[in-house]
């Protein structure tokens, strides 16, 4: 696969994930506003009835508007015109919201006009024999009311939770699947490089086994000649370039050895200061041997150029 199309569906992979995550972020904040929302509305409804029927109860003219006041997410004062009986108000929010299915923990408290404080009422549990220190809740109270109480939930953050598991835990999963899907995008981009260094190194390597192997072909052909044993000289000059091809060769499949571990960050470097000129003095010796009778190869090597640190065997 070319470089462009990968790199296009990075991109667009890339954007899904992020439209996604913000979808899914979106759904479920939506969906707790929404849960929320109708928990209020039961609640509301719940605590109208109670306060007609106090009014009721109580033989006064209910109010023509809504008696609730939410102060906090889990807080809820209602307004009342008369004198409120704790053991009556108790009885009608216990009733009320067993009638609305509010099966949650809630507190209540109601206003003293003498004392000008919310006086603690109790704390109403599902679950039977649960109790709670009254001390360690602050009823607020409201302005311009004269006969209030106040409700208060202190599960409700906790219910709200458990209600949405089912939301939760499908965003938690394909929260999962993101990142596998993350992962695997990264395991394609480095398998895509590796394949490239694969590729390169092939191709370089290919050219560094010919180079030698004709050198030595050459030198073979050399030695093969009858003539070759009367000049001693040349048939040590020939005899010493397949020694010092072979060597070449031996080099060169040593790096392929060391390149099979490169998947594992293996490859063990030697680095040294390496005199520039030594190399290309050396390639220069080498690539004559590729050179027809009318070519000619001379390299000038600068003295100022300084000594590199590398590994010999790769540079």
């Amino acid at each position: 696969m070319k470089s462009s199309r990968i790199r296009l569906a990075v991109i667009i992979g890339a954007l899904s994930v992020v439209f996604i995550i913000i979808f899914q972020v979106y759904w479920v904040y939506n969906s707790f506003d929404v849960k929320e929302k109708q928990f209020d509305q039961r609640v509301g409804i719940a605590l109208i009835n109670v306060a007609n029927r106090i009014a009721e109860f109580n033989n006064s003219q209910p109010s023509d508007l809504s008696p609730v006041l939410q102060m906090a997410s889990n807080y809820f004062i209602v307004d009342v015109n008369e004198s409120i009986d704790p053991v009556v108000l108790e009885y009608f929010l216990k009733s009320e919201f067993y009638s609305r299915n509010i099966n949650l923990d809630f507190e209540y408290a109601i206003y003293d006009c003498e004392t000008d404080r919310m006086v603690y009422g109790n704390y109403i549990s599902i679950d039977p024999g649960k109790t709670k220190d009254p001390s360690s809740v602050k009823f607020r109270k409201a302005e311009d009311l004269a006969y209030y109480f106040g409700v208060f939930f202190p599960t409700k953050p906790a219910y709200m939770m458990q209600s949405m598991n089912l939301w939760i835990i499908s965003f938690v999963l394909i929260l999962t699947a993101l990142g596998f899907f993350i992962y695997a995008i990264f395991i394609i981009l480095r398998q895509k490089r590796l394949s490239e260094i694969q590729k390169d190194f092939i191709n370089n390597m290919t050219h560094e086994f010919k180079t030698p192997i004709s050198a030595i072909a050459i030198s073979a052909e050399v030695l093969g000649k009858k003539d070759i044993m009367n000049d001693p000289e040349r048939h040590k000059t020939y005899t010493n370039k397949i020694a010092e091809q072979n060597l070449k060769l031996e080099m060169n499949i040593e790096r392929v050895l060391q390149s099979a571990s490169m998947e594992k960050k293996q490859i063990p470097l030697q680095i040294e200061h390496i005199d520039i000129c030594v190399v290309l003095k050396e390639f220069e010796r080498a690539a004559a041997n590729s050179l027809s009778d009318s070519q000619s190869l001379s390299i000038i090597c600068s003295a100022d150029l300084k000594p590199l640190m590398a590994d010999a065997i790769h540079l």
